[in-house]
């Protein structure tokens, strides 16, 4: 099973940048980790899982909906919280934290081991709150 992580993009002013190296660090990181869930297995075979990360401003809470599915790929659609995400003290951050959960839910429902994906992402955020601490030394 491969693991993807895609982003739609809109065509509506985004307060902040697209943390697309986040997805990507993310991913490739996760790929690495992540062991075989019978459970997934089962039910959607050898195909691979997908998350595609929907940003919208109407979003107010997280939402994970989903699986779409077929023989080769299964994916989910993570929508999150636009403005609350903007209105955080450090938007890479509360992204990541929103992203986790959606992904967390997903992978807790096939009885994947969760064990390194969770410390993958507290690696990837702690990196990120040395790089803010870095940037803004107040």
């Amino acid at each position: 099973m491969k693991l993807f992580i895609n982003s739609v993009k809109f065509s509506i002013p985004f307060m902040f940048p697209d943390p697309e190296d986040l997805r990507r660090e993310i991913q490739d990181r996760i790929s690495l980790v992540i062991q075989e869930s019978s459970e997934f297995n089962s039910k959607h075979g050898k195909a691979d899982l997908a998350f595609i990360i929907v940003l919208d401003k109407k979003t107010e809470d997280l939402e994970v909906k989903g699986p779409t599915a077929d023989k080769e790929l299964v994916d989910y659609a993570i929508w999150l919280p636009y403005k609350k995400i903007k209105l955080s003290e450090n938007y890479r951050i509360a992204y990541l934290n929103y992203l986790k959960s959606g992904i967390l839910k997903v992978l807790a429902k096939y009885d994947f081991e969760l064990g390194h994906v969770k410390e993958v992402f507290s690696l990837i955020e702690q990196k990120e709150k040395e790089n803010a601490a870095r940037e803004d030394p107040l």
